[in-house]
């Protein structure tokens, strides 16, 4: 009960949303999403929030890929210390491929909702996020 009287901020739940889809979490990302669609938050930003978070993972598993080891990736990014940290151990388990269908989804939800599709923005966020959070309908 004291969780639902508790309102976290829009930027929070959309650093869940982000974190989540990196994590390939599509229950916790799409409830995410659909929290920041019930607080009326446009599309638009979450676009960028994800967007942004799927490059840096990115950046970070290329970094990993190389050869670098975590503790030399986690002050190339352009983080916070502790939070470069967490995605570093996030992406260990992720591959090039998943990061980038994430990263398609994501792009998807931009093009329809600029005018690509019919569907109403809500439905593109939820059809979007489920995929780049790894649901392969």
């Amino acid at each position: 009960d004291l969780e639902a009287m508790i309102a976290d901020t829009s930027a929070e739940v959309a650093w869940a949303m982000s974190d989540a889809i990196v994590d390939q979490d599509p229950n916790a990302a799409v409830a995410a999403a659909e929290r920041l669609a019930d607080q009326g938050d446009s599309v638009t930003p979450l676009i960028y929030q994800a967007a942004k978070r799927l490059r840096e993972a990115n950046m970070a598993l290329d970094a990993l890929d190389s050869g670098l080891a975590p503790r030399e990736v986690e002050p190339a990014l352009p983080l916070h210390p502790d939070a470069a940290k967490l995605l570093v151990g996030r992406v260990r388990d992720r591959s090039p491929a998943q990061l980038r269908a994430a990263a398609c989804a994501i792009a998807d939800l931009e093009w329809w909702t600029r005018g690509g599709s019919d569907y109403p923005d809500r439905v593109a966020l939820t059809l979007a996020v489920r995929r780049a959070a790894g649901v392969r309908d």
